[in-house]
């Protein structure tokens, strides 16, 4: 008797290497962008992998996953989030989010997926919310204790790292109770 193993709709892998220290950056965006070269972060997509680099591509985005990660946080809801990075190859996708309870349907609208045949991916998964926000909230935390060390003197305007520091943390204390 076999076991079949069930294919999982959302797994979210990612690069944690020691990395050599950078110069200071103005932005932590940019610091992201000096840091980190070749690392990213790997979507299982019902199965189907999609790389999506740090640098220039993550960190472009990273606002927004901030603010739909936050957004998350809400019992219930519905938000769009977009993947929009100019450049052959690149990663181009809106994804509508809704959510009730612990349970996240993600509609994607696919256009390019970096070196995956956008034929191969699903325009529906449905996952767990608290898995979801529980990977992206990793990688955050992450790219934060990575390079925000490297953001030196921030705008008048304060810049993205502080929100982005008060943002990780509030997904780290929600995630207590998700």
């Amino acid at each position: 008797m076999s076991e079949t193993r069930a294919k999982t709709a959302w797994r979210l892998e990612f690069d944690r290497a020691e990395l050599p220290p950078e110069e200071t950056s103005s932005t932590l965006a940019e610091a992201i962008n000096r840091r980190f070269h070749t690392r990213g972060v790997t979507i299982f997509w019902d199965g189907v992998s999609i790389c999506i680099p740090y640098a220039y591509s993550l960190s472009d985005s990273l606002d927004d996953l901030v603010e739909t990660l936050v957004a998350l946080i809400d019992d219930e809801g519905d938000h769009w989030f977009s993947f929009n990075w100019e450049g052959p190859g690149t990663l181009d996708a809106d994804w509508h989010l809704q959510w009730r309870g612990d349970e996240l349907t993600i509609d994607a609208e696919w256009r390019c997926a970096l070196q995956t045949p956008v034929d191969e991916l699903a325009e529906r998964i449905v996952v767990s919310r608290k898995l979801f926000v529980r990977d992206w909230t990793r990688v955050l935390r992450y790219l934060l204790d990575s390079a925000a060390h490297l953001v030196g003197e921030q705008d008048d305007d304060g810049g993205d790292l502080e929100p982005c520091q008060r943002a990780c943390a509030q997904l780290e204390e929600a995630l207590k109770t998700l």
